[in-house]
């Protein structure tokens, strides 16, 4: 199974990550991460999160919580943090004691994140513009519901004929990409509950990750089927592979590769989706966030598929850790955070 990225020219190729890694609002406490870890300060962080069952049954959140508690042992040795307890406190709560930390960001937002995949399709171009067209009618026609946000007024004043979303977007070989300057505003709309609200029943619009590795200046921007295809319960394993060193300005890195292994009842649903849907394209979100593209030319029924993009060995390994180490049953709510320096 082979990947590359020139402009969707896909011969033979089985399955085809264009873009990789985490939405930016992900993605910024992680870019973080070097400036803390060459502080070279080791601390203790002291964490309560609270499971947010409140939909559950007693027994269904007594359980819920106790897997939770797995999932988050398994990413703290994942991590490399040897010393470390966790506990449950009362019904829903858990608490997190982590010794010698050196980056506490990174270790909140691996331990915040639900790790959930799933697979949905990508709506066609045509159909995409469609929608983004539906919602900028509705924008137009209710301007006081989305313009309370100063940068938004500015931009329907701006642009007082033409649609504020679609004049965000450009089009770049048939993908929707969004320029890191108006990355925010574009954000600020789909945060919108008024702008969630117009968008038609059955769809969903996501930003894709930045790519830190070639620095893009763009974002590419997806509209989604909601309808989810394969969910994280058919993954047996996720792992990184070193596949090759790479250059650019500001040095060498190593590049990677993730695979995501999936047991028989995943694999038996991973070759029906890639029957049904053969030359489609699909997007593998975790947490809600597009980490990888796949363009399906060919019948996988191994079960088994190798996403690639120019991972840096951290992004890759941030990706698997979350993959690897299962989901959480119910969302974790952190309600409190105590950190000391060690000495």
């Amino acid at each position: 199974m082979k990947f590359s990225l020139k402009k969707y020219q896909f011969a033979n190729v089985a399955l085809i990550s264009v873009l990789v890694t985490f939405l930016l609002t992900v993605s910024e406490p992680l870019m973080g991460q070097t400036a803390s870890r060459d502080k070279n300060k080791l601390m203790t962080v002291s964490l309560v999160f609270e499971a947010d069952g409140s939909n559950l049954s007693s027994s269904d959140l007594h359980y819920a919580v106790e897997q939770n508690i797995n999932v988050i042992k398994k990413r703290i040795q994942f991590m490399g943090i040897q010393d470390y307890t966790v506990e449950k406190l009362g019904d829903r709560r858990i608490e997190v004691v982590l010794h010698g930390v050196s980056d506490q960001e990174y270790v909140e937002h691996i331990l915040l994140q639900t790790g959930f995949m799933e697979i949905k399709p990508i709506v066609e171009l045509e159909k995409a513009l469609e929608i983004i067209q539906e919602i900028d009618e509705y924008i137009k026609n209710n301007p006081d519901k989305v313009s309370s946000n100063d940068d938004i007024a500015l931009r329907l004043n701006a642009y007082p004929n033409d649609g504020i979303f679609r004049s965000l977007i450009n089009i770049e070989d048939d993908n929707l990409v969004v320029s890191m300057k108006d990355r925010r505003l574009l954000q600020e709309l789909l945060l919108s509950d008024e702008v969630r609200n117009a968008v038609p029943l059955g769809y969903e619009i996501r930003l894709g990750g930045l790519n830190r590795v070639s620095k893009s200046s763009t974002v590419f921007l997806y509209v989604l089927n909601s309808n989810y295809l394969l969910k994280m319960r058919g993954l047996e394993s996720a792992a990184v592979i070193a596949d090759s060193t790479q250059t650019l300005n500001s040095g060498e890195y190593i590049q990677s590769k993730i695979k995501l292994k999936f047991g028989r009842e995943g694999s038996h649903i991973l070759k029906r989706i890639t029957t049904d849907r053969f030359s489609s394209k699909l997007a593998l979100l975790s947490d809600k966030v597009v980490i990888a593209i796949i363009v399906n030319d060919r019948v996988i029924s191994d079960g088994v598929i190798v996403l690639s993009d120019n991972y840096s060995t951290e992004n890759a390994g941030t990706i698997a850790l979350l993959l690897d180490s299962g989901y959480f049953s119910v969302a974790m709510i952190l309600i409190s955070r105590r950190v000391e320096e060690d000495h």
